[in-house]
């Protein structure tokens, strides 16, 4: 997509390519990486369940051992979303732009890395429904728009704002 607009495409950094956040040493792989390749846009996107209401709910519906594995899981995704926020707090210090994105009611947003990066009066937040960039679900064979509401954190007013424009 990069190609049609005319934009070189950057690095992908993730589970996928071999890093694993809940590493160290694949941390500071991916920050030296940052650090020389100098991205214009660092866009960060981690999951998300184990920030999910819902995903919560199912502690009290599942046995113990469930939820000791849980905890253990949330504490490695927590490592991998202050990790993040870390990054975007780099990227904005050396004058670049950041995107980090994750649902709207995620409980990862009150993660003290990312809400003092939010607090920073040069970065912004808006929300869109995933629905405007295709997002489909299926129910009952199916296929439809799907809302989940998402909020992004940039310090680009262009990027917040074409994001915000396609929501209604």
């Amino acid at each position: 997509v990069c190609r049609e607009f005319n934009l070189s495409p950057g690095d992908a950094i993730d589970i996928l390519t071999g890093r694993a956040f809940d590493k160290a040493s694949h941390r500071n792989a991916a920050t030296r990486r940052i650090m020389i390749t100098k991205p214009k846009l660092l866009t960060c996107s981690p999951p998300c369940t184990k920030f999910s209401i819902l995903q919560n709910l199912n502690i009290s519906v599942h046995g113990r051992e469930w939820e000791q594995q849980f905890k253990m899981d949330e504490e490695k995704a927590a490592r991998h979303i202050s990790f993040c926020a870390k990054l975007c707090k780099v990227q904005k210090a050396q004058g670049r732009y950041l995107l980090f994105e994750h649902p709207l009611s995620a409980t990862s947003w009150s993660d003290t890395q990312l809400a003092e990066l939010c607090r920073n009066p040069r970065v912004a937040t808006t929300t869109a429904d995933q629905c405007a960039y295709g997002l489909t679900s299926s129910k009952d064979g199916i296929e439809g728009p799907a809302k989940k509401p998402t909020r992004f954190a940039s310090n680009s007013e262009i990027l917040l704002g074409e994001l915000s424009a396609r929501c209604p």
